[in-house]
C-alpha cells in the first residue's frame, strides 16, 4: 500500500480499488491482485511486508521467495518443519534452512513468525563466524539487545546440547570483553599485551545532559580512545563525530583517535602514543 501511495496514488483512491476488488488487502497494509495465488512465495513476502522492513526471509521462505522450493535442501526437510519469517533487529544476513521442528512464535496466513530472541540466537549459532562476531557487535550496543547480550553465557549453557553452540559461546565470551568492534578488540588486546590498565570498554559520560559512550576510557586521566572504523564516514557521520569531539575536549577529555590501518600496521607506536598521553595527562593532574 506504501508503495502504491509512494506513486502519488491517493489512499482514498486505493481504499476504492479495494471495495471493487480491484486488488484485495492483507491485514492493514498489504495488497495483492486478486489473481496471485496464495501460495507459499506469496504469503511469505506479505508476512514480510507485514513486519516491516527490517524482516529477513528464513527457512522454507526464504527458499520459496527465491523460487528454490524443488531442490536441496527443501526435499530434506521433514513436513512438519514450518515456514518461519523472522524479524531480527536491522539485520542483514543471508538466509539459511533451519531444521526447526515447530515451537513457540505465531501463525499468520499460515506462515510461522519466529520471536526475536528466537532469531538471535539461530543467527548467532549459525552464521558464518565474522557475520555472527559483527551481528554480536550491533545489539550489543543497542538499548532492544543489551540486557539480551549480556545474558547469553547463561544461554548458551541453558542449550549446551543444541548444535551450534560452541560458537555461541564464543560469542558469549567476545560479549563479555566489552567491545563492539572487531578494531575495538584490537586495542584491548594491545592493552592488555602492553600491560597498560585503568581502563575501561564504553565507558559512559554525560555532558550537559547528554550522554555519551567512549570506546575506551581511562577515566582518571581522562583520556579516551576513539576507534574510527574501516568503513568510509559520509559527511553527515564526520561532522557528527567532530561535534562529539569537541564537547568531550571542552569538557575536559583528551581524545585520541584510533584507525584500524594504525592498530594493524603500527601497533607499537600507537601503544607509545597512548602511554605518552597518559603520562601528560598524569602531570596535568
Amino acid at each position: 500500500m506504501a508503495q502504491l501511495i509512494d506513486l502519488g496514488i491517493p489512499p482514498r483512491t486505493i481504499r476504492r480499488w479495494v471495495a471493487a476488488g480491484i486488488w484485495v488487502r492483507h491485514g492493514r497494509t498489504v495488497l495483492s491482485l486478486p489473481g496471485v495465488g496464495h501460495g507459499l512465495k506469496v504469503r511469505s513476502l506479505i508476512v514480510a511486508q507485514r513486519l516491516g522492513p527490517a524482516s529477513c526471509l528464513t527457512g522454507a521462505s526464504a527458499l520459496a521467495v527465491r523460487d528454490q522450493t524443488a531442490v536441496a535442501p527443501w526435499d530434506a526437510l521433514p513436513e512438519a518443519v514450518q515456514p518461519w519469517v523472522i524479524h531480527p533487529h536491522q539485520a542483514n544476513v543471508s538466509a539459511r534452512v533451519l531444521r526447526r521442528w515447530p515451537e513457540g512464535g505465531r501463525m499468520v496466513l499460515g506462515v510461522r513468525v519466529a520471536e526475536p530472541t528466537t532469531v538471535m540466537l539461530d543467527l548467532l549459532r549459525f552464521l558464518p563466524e565474522l557475520d555472527a562476531r559483527n551481528l554480536a557487535y550491533r545489539a550489543s550496543g543497542t538499548y532492544a539487545w543489551a540486557g539480551f547480550m549480556r545474558g547469553l553465557a547463561g544461554t548458551a549453557e541453558k542449550h549446551r546440547h543444541a548444535p551450534g553452540v560452541g560458537q555461541l559461546r564464543a560469542i558469549a565470551d567476545l560479549v563479555s570483553t566489552g567491545a563492539r568492534s572487531e578494531a575495538e578488540l584490537l586495542v584491548h588486546d594491545l592493552l592488555n599485551r602492553a600491560e597498560i590498565t585503568g581502563w575501561k570498554p564504553n565507558y559512559p559520560v554525560r555532558i550537559k545532559g547528554q550522554r555519551y559512550y567512549l570506546d575506551i576510557a581511562f577515566p582518571a586521566a581522562r583520556l579516551a580512545l576513539e576507534i574510527d572504523g574501516r568503513a568510509y564516514h559520509d559527511d553527515s557521520k564526520f561532522t557528527a563525530d567532530r561535534k562529539r569531539h569537541n564537547k568531550l575536549e571542552v569538557a575536559g577529555w583528551k581524545v585520541l583517535h584510533l584507525t584500524w590501518d594504525r592498530l594493524v600496521h603500527e601497533p607499537e607506536e600507537v601503544v607509545r602514543e597512548i602511554r605518552e598521553a597518559l603520562a601528560v595527562a598524569g602531570r596535568a593532574s
